[in-house]
């Protein structure tokens, strides 16, 4: 498995700190606080923790963080603060087969989106609009077009746009698809920022990514 084999290759590859989303989703949290006293949140593919334990360090939440990688899961339950203001919660699972039962008040998930197939990207979207509760919150960063290390590299796929494989498939998407395809919510925000990404292998890849959150109708 490829994930499983880079955290076991470089451990915490992008560093202990949170990710770029992370930062934007405890900073739209503070002026945009959820009705819930303790708002449930799930992590969909949450690797190694270090946004949960970010979010969980930074606002009053119950939060689940997923992932199909066991080495992933395994290097969260290390790493686990020893104490947290929120409940902190992991589990092995695919998030393409999440069970839908459980409701949630945020989904969080970054830079999973782009990783996806077509389909893969259409069941993702299905599932994400089937456990966000009503006025829930979905909090997602993807790679823009405008990427300046992955677009354009790698073999173009056949019969579909933006998408490139480089060792790993990836789609990068654009404003006007991102509002299609998500079309189920009411967005509050979509920023394209740039960023800079520290490597354990001591790299620095340089990335231009969509913050989003959007707002299910009620």
């Amino acid at each position: 498995m490829h994930w499983d084999n880079e955290y076991k290759q470089q451990k915490h590859v992008w560093g202990k700190g949170p990710s770029e989303l992370a930062v934007f989703t405890v900073d739209f949290f503070k002026q945009h606080p959820l009705p819930a006293e303790t708002p449930r949140i799930i992590d969909l593919g949450c690797g190694y923790g270090r946004d949960v334990f970010y979010m969980a360090q930074n606002m009053r939440c119950s939060i689940l963080g997923i992932d199909k990688s066991p080495e992933a899961i395994r290097m969260a339950e290390d790493g686990r603060p020893k104490k947290s203001k929120s409940e902190i919660k992991f589990e092995r699972q695919d998030f393409l087969a999440l069970p839908t039962g459980n409701k949630y008040d945020a989904v969080f998930t970054s830079n999973i989106y782009h990783l996806l197939r077509p389909d893969e990207r259409i069941k993702f979207r299905e599932i994400i609009n089937s456990i966000l509760n009503p006025r829930g919150m979905l909090f997602m960063s993807v790679m823009s077009v405008r990427d300046p290390q992955h677009y354009g590299i790698g073999t173009p796929v056949a019969g579909e746009s933006n998408s490139f494989v480089d060792k790993v498939y990836l789609h990068l998407c654009a404003e006007e698809e991102l509002r299609e395809d998500f079309g189920f919510l009411s967005f509050k925000e979509l920023q394209e920022n740039p960023y800079d990404e520290p490597r354990a292998n001591g790299e620095t890849h340089h990335h231009m990514i969509w913050l989003l959150a959007g707002e299910k109708s009620s």
